[in-house]
Parts: C-alpha cells; sequence; structure tokens
C-alpha cells in the first residue's frame, strides 16, 4: 500500500485519523530534525524551544477560568494532592536537578571544592552554566494566554476613561511607586563563549591576516569556545519615581551590591571568578509623555522650519563640541526620535584574575597587530625618510639593481615583522596590564559613563487616541 491509495479513505474503523500530528514523537523529532535535508526543516517554534519541544494551546482568559477547579484547603485529599505536586515539580525543575548535578560532580573531583559549595554566588554561577542548553520552562501548562489578550483584558470604558484623566494614572503610578521599591536577591544571565568567538571572527578578525595572528587567535579561541561565561548581580534595590507634573522625568534608580562574573567548564565542572567589582549603580530617566494615555504630549513630527533651523544652528555653533551637539540634534529630528538618559557606575576596587589578564593582552596584541599590518610601519617609515632625504631601505634596494627584488621582498617582510613584534611587545603589554589592574585592587571611587539612548517616536503617534483630555 502506498500514500497515495489513503487520499479518499484517511480514518479507520474506530473513527482515528490514520495521519496524526502533534504527538510527543513528532514533536521530539522536529526539535532535533536535520535541516540540511532538502524540504526538510525544523518546525519547532519560540515557545517549543522554551519548553523543551511540548506546545501550549492558546486559551481566551474566560476559557482559561471555566477551566479551573475550585477546591478547599480543608480537603484532605486535594490538600494531598496539591502537596505532591508541589513536590514533584521542586524535585523535577531544571534549577533542582542542575543543583544535584553540580553537587555530584564536584564532590567526585579530587582537589577540594568546599568553596564553591559553600558560596551561594558560586552555585548560582554553577547552576546557571549547566541550564544554558535546557529548556527555560520545564513543567508546562497545557494552555496558555497571549500577553496581547492580557493587554487587552480591561474593558474599552475603563480604557477610555483613563485616557481622559492621564492625571490620574500618574497620581496612582506616583503612589504606587513610592510605596513598591524592589529587592532581588540575586539575577544571573549566562552564555556560551562560542558567540563571544564568532563576534571577533566577525568584527575583529580579518580573513587575510591568518598568518599574523594564527597562534594569538589559537590562543583567544581556546579561552572562549570550551567555556560558558556567566554574569551575575546581588542585592539589586530598585526605585522609580513617576511625576505628577508632566515638566519632570520619570527616574529610576538600580543600585546593585555586588557585580561577578564566572568563567565556567562544563566538562571539567570547573569554576572561576574572572571579574568581580565593589558594585554598581544606574540611573534611567524617560519622558513623561511615554506613558500610557499621555499622547498629547508627545512633540509634534520635524517640520521644514525646525530642520533648517537645526542646520543653521550647525553652522552658527561655537566651538567642536557645540558643533557636534547640534548635529546630533539634527539627526535626531530627522528621525523623528526621542531619547532616555542612561548613567550607570561601578564602584570600585575591581579584581581580576589572571586568565582574563592574559585573554586582554592577546586580544590588544591582536588588535594591534591588525592596525599595524593595514599601515605597513615599514612602507610607512620609508616614505618618512624619503621625504626628509635620508638613505632608506628603498634607495639601498634600488642601488643594488633590479636583480634583488626578491631579496628586498624578504627583506622588507622581516622588517616589517620585528617592527610589529617590538610594538606589541607581549612583556610591555603584560607589564601595562598587570599595573593597571593591581591600582583597581585598592582603588576607591566610581567608574561610569552617561549616554542618550533613542526611541522612535513613530509607533506612539500611530497608536495615538484622538479623544480630548478632561485632567491632562
Amino acid at each position: 500500500m502506498t500514500f497515495g491509495k489513503l487520499a479518499k479513505k484517511t480514518k479507520n474503523t474506530d473513527g482515528d485519523s490514520l495521519m496524526v500530528s502533534a504527538t510527543p514523537l513528532l514533536e521530539a523529532a522536529a526539535a532535533t530534525g536535520d535541516m540540511r535535508r532538502p524540504g526538510m526543516t525544523r518546525t519547532q517554534t519560540l515557545t517549543e524551544r522554551m519548553t523543551g519541544g511540548q506546545s501550549m494551546e492558546d486559551a481566551s482568559v474566560q476559557k482559561s477560568l471555566n477551566s479551573v477547579r475550585q477546591l478547599s484547603r480543608d480537603e484532605d485529599h486535594a490538600n494531598e494532592k496539591f502537596q505532591e505536586l508541589m513536590k514533584w515539580i521542586n524535585e523535577t525543575s531544571a534549577i533542582a536537578v542542575a543543583q544535584k548535578e553540580a553537587e555530584e560532580a564536584l564532590n567526585q573531583k579530587e582537589e577540594d571544592t568546599s568553596h564553591i559549595l559553600d558560596n551561594d554566588n558560586n552555585v548560582r554561577a554553577v547552576i546557571c552554566s549547566l541550564l544554558h542548553d535546557k529548556p527555560t520552562i520545564p513543567h508546562p501548562a497545557k494552555k496558555s494566554i497571549k500577553v496581547t489578550t492580557l493587554q487587552n483584558l480591561s474593558p474599552p470604558h475603563v480604557r477610555q476613561f483613563l485616557h481622559r484623566l492621564p492625571l490620574l494614572l500618574r497620581i496612582l503610578l506616583n503612589i504606587l511607586s513610592y510605596f513598591h521599591p524592589v529587592f532581588i536577591k540575586s539575577i544571573t544571565a549566562g552564555g556560551s563563549g562560542k558567540f563571544l568567538q564568532y563576534m571577533l571572527e566577525a568584527k575583529v578578525f580579518p580573513a587575510d591576516s591568518e598568518t599574523g595572528i594564527k597562534n594569538l587567535k589559537a590562543r583567544i579561541s581556546s579561552w572562549l569556545t570550551d567555556a560558558n561565561f556567566v554574569f551575575q548581580i546581588a542585592n539589586i534595590v530598585g526605585q522609580a519615581s513617576v511625576p505628577i507634573t508632566t515638566s519632570y522625568d520619570i527616574v529610576n534608580n538600580l543600585t546593585f551590591d555586588d557585580v561577578m562574573a564566572y568563567r565556567t567548564l562544563i566538562k571539567e565542572v570547573d569554576l572561576t571568578q574572572i571579574v568581580r567589582l565593589g558594585g554598581a549603580d544606574a540611573r534611567i530617566s524617560l519622558p513623561t509623555f511615554l506613558l500610557p494615555h499621555h499622547e498629547h504630549l508627545l512633540p509634534p513630527p520635524p517640520s521644514k522650519q525646525e530642520v533648517d533651523d537645526k542646520r543653521n544652528s550647525i553652522a552658527e555653533a561655537d566651538g567642536k563640541p557645540k558643533t557636534v551637539q547640534a548635529e546630533q540634534e539634527l539627526q535626531k529630528t530627522l528621525k523623528d526620535e526621542t531619547t532616555f538618559r542612561l548613567s550607570t557606575h561601578v564602584r570600585l576596587p575591581a579584581c581580576f584574575d589572571q586568565s582574563l589578564l592574559d585573554f586582554i593582552a592577546a586580544l590588544v596584541k591582536v588588535t594591534k597587530i591588525i592596525e599595524m599590518e593595514k599601515e605597513d610601519p615599514v612602507e610607512k617609515e620609508a616614505e618618512t625618510q624619503e621625504k626628509e632625504g635620508k638613505t632608506g631601505f628603498r634607495q639601498f634596494a634600488k642601488s643594488l639593481g633590479a636583480d634583488v627584488k626578491g631579496l628586498g621582498s624578504d627583506m622588507k617582510d622581516s622588517m616589517r615583522r620585528v617592527a610589529i613584534d617590538a610594538a606589541t611587545n607581549d612583556r610591555w603589554i603584560a607589564k601595562l596590564v598587570g599595573k593597571v589592574t593591581k591600582r583597581l585592587e585598592t582603588a576607591q571611587g566610581d567608574v561610569g559613563y552617561s549616554g542618550d539612548i533613542p526611541i522612535a517616536l513613530g509607533i506612539y503617534r500611530k497608536n495615538a487616541e484622538s479623544l480630548t483630555k478632561l485632567m491632562p
């Protein structure tokens, strides 16, 4: 029998379909399918990837609420079933499984690993590294509600009421933000070193410089490719302030008591803290018109007169700093953008692992070699000597005749390599990096940066409602 003969009759005697879909076996096959096969592509969605290949049915709010069955907490059977379910989730959760695997692997190592198991930050870093390739949601529900459904959950008359009274929204947010500071014990995020290696290959290492930096590239790749990197911030406090008056911006302050970065080797179950800072803080200032129902405060679209005024301000700017600022304002006007201010500071002292310092030294040397190979220091020096009337390598080669072109090329290449090696001395770079990091280990103070992040206003204008305001 062939599949072509099933076209007219696709159900058996019991009424079940002969061709099934969305079975656990097919979902697992879709999750690990081979994309190289012609006509056979992976059908796994982002949701299925996060849930380990398990799909969830989209449901409405009313349908989800109707499927909920309320049980009394005093009912023994219901309480027993609830406790069993919670115990099963806790024992089979990805975090609990990863923690158990990490403890078993560390206990089997010959060296003493008590300094890792006795420190909560180190344990979180190990767990995060092990979770990198595992599903984000190991116990997904059978049904899910889309975020857009929840956003449109409020009745139309409620949205219209808030839209006509934006002052009421600001008063509510002002009170809530004042009495509701946010406390987070820790946030841990991990990533593969292969991604960092890919970024270096795409942005830093040129394809035609393989011979000059081959050994350095191998050192950098060996430090990145086989490892996972984990970033962790601990004891986070967030405080926001929503102003009642629209003349002020929304201000968000974040403080981080501890900032750490780890390099982990999964196969060897090795953990190294490569960076630790004394803390950090961040301040975010947002324009008030970005709040919902505040479209009436949006600046008007840029007019031709406004653009011409911005161009004139560039020509009339006094000094380079003012000229650069005027040019940035013009670009922001042409793109119809606004900005919010982000200020971040890290607190010293800062400690760095030696392996990270070696990696930084190798990366600095690679970038310097690539830069000098583009400039060709030997050719540049010869041109300088010719301009000064001195006898250089080029004049010497010409005086020997045309038969020494090959020799001149070899000598030129050798001199170029000597010049590059002299400018990128490993010992000098390591000494410089070591001096800087040694001072950072005992230094006090803050090191930070402030900048503007653009926000396009087109989507806010598109979603603006035309109802008038009672109390703007």
